[in-house]
């Protein structure tokens, strides 16, 4: 149950990301002005406030059956680039991110995938998401190449663990982190950084 209820408690989402995103910045063999934000469900609202407090770190966000309305205060203040990305059949999450579209001042849209449902579990939504995803951050991460396949981008994926508390490591469990020198987001001042919340 609490699990459930820490996962509607946008400010603890929001706090440990943006504790990520200023630990990245403190990393030197870690690109620290491309990071791109991907947020599913309320991850996406935590990533936006995200988005708004970090603006010179934050250079990218796809929210995937996210609940942007969760971060109403911030979606004027977010600076960059947002896809928002929603499941064709989930009606209620397309008009909430119909309205926080209509309220963000950031260059933004709105992919419907058709036939898709908020967990986007019907064969090939989830394709369609990465897709879309590594298209997006390969726009606006500056990077040169053309998308990779969706088993190559997952295979790009890490998981990082913080074994034991320090200052300089965020609390949290698991944060996956894509590392785009690994494959087609490479570019050549540096890693593009993805962050999956």
């Amino acid at each position: 149950m609490r699990a459930q209820q820490m996962r509607f408690d946008i400010g603890l989402l929001a706090s440990r990301l943006t504790a990520t995103v200023d630990w990245i910045a403190e990393c030197p063999q870690l690109t620290r002005d491309r990071i791109g934000l991907f947020g599913a469900s309320t991850g996406a609202a935590g990533a936006l406030i995200t988005a708004a407090d970090r603006p010179a770190l934050v250079r990218a966000i796809v929210s995937r059956g996210g609940r942007p309305d969760l971060a109403w205060d911030a979606l004027p203040r977010a600076s960059a680039p947002t896809l928002l990305i929603v499941g064709g059949n989930d009606e209620a999450v397309i008009r909430l991110n119909q309205r926080a579209a209509a309220h963000m001042k950031a260059p933004h849209e709105l992919e419907i995938i058709p036939g898709a449902t908020h967990l986007f579990k019907e064969p090939g939504a989830l394709e369609k998401v990465a897709e879309l995803t590594a298209r997006w951050f390969v726009t606006h991460l500056g990077a040169e190449q053309a998308a990779p396949p969706f088993g190559d981008a997952l295979d790009q994926t890490i998981s990082l663990r913080s074994r034991r508390p320090s200052h300089r490591a965020p609390r949290f469990g698991t944060l996956r982190v894509s590392f785009a020198s690994l494959g087609a987001l490479a570019h050549p001042e540096g890693a593009a950084l993805a962050l999956h919340f």
